[in-house]
């Protein structure tokens, strides 16, 4: 957007704003809020936010020009959306981006972008090595054993990539993904999608997603 036309949408922001009957300070605070979000940036988003606005603020409805205060708020929403930082939809996908750990907190993950991806690994265990093994493995690394791949039955389990090939599909989804359990050697369909900012939950299955189980990862350090 150009210089000229983001100080004209200011303008109209600041008109809306000085007459307004009612309290525009907090409806633009609740509108920041609000931007801050994630999932924001599409017109259903912007009207969601007004909708939510005028359920905040009830006096909006004892003023006669019902309509003209809601397109009032409509512009301060817009002006909001322009004057904050963006969060493109590509950053929405982003969301997933970090370390995460089992509900239980003996192991973590890091999702991390691959290309237009996104991919994971096995970044740190509670217990990263054998404690008793019959094959003498005792104080050893824990390593990819029950991989069908022979040639990878030797490779360490901390930093070992297996999540890999998942897209943002919008919605704080993350889809046709593939994962792998080092418990049993086998790669599952996988699904990912945010339960607010700092739960994931993770769904694998054999097929389809019908056929298979949920479990939920928390953000580390939150």
């Amino acid at each position: 957007m150009g210089q000229p036309v983001a100080q004209a949408h200011v303008a109209r922001c600041d008109r809306a704003v000085r007459k307004g009957g009612f309290d525009w300070t907090g409806v633009l605070l609740r509108i920041t809020e609000i931007r801050q979000e994630p999932a924001r940036d599409t017109l259903d988003d912007v009207q969601d936010a007004i909708d939510g606005i005028v359920e905040e603020h009830p006096e909006i409805f004892r003023n006669r020009k019902v309509e003209a205060m809601l397109a009032r708020i409509a512009t301060a929403v817009l002006c909001a959306l322009m004057l904050l930082p963006l969060h493109a939809r590509a950053a929405d996908g982003d969301a997933v981006l970090g370390v995460w750990s089992t509900k239980d907190g003996d192991a973590h993950f890091e999702i991390y972008k691959c290309g237009a991806q996104y991919c994971g690994k096995i970044s740190w265990l509670c217990q990263p090595n054998y404690s008793k093994n019959k094959q003498g493995l005792a104080g050893l690394p824990k390593t990819d054993r029950k991989n069908p791949d022979p040639a990878l039955r030797k490779r360490p389990l901390v930093d070992m990539p297996f999540m890999e090939g998942f897209r943002y599909a919008g919605d704080n989804r993350w889809e046709d993904g593939r994962i792998y359990n080092p418990e049993d050697g086998q790669k599952y369909g996988c699904e990912l999608w945010l339960d607010g900012q700092n739960r994931l939950k993770v769904r694998g299955y054999l097929g389809i997603p019908l056929l298979g189980s949920t479990e939920t990862w928390v953000r580390v350090g939150k």
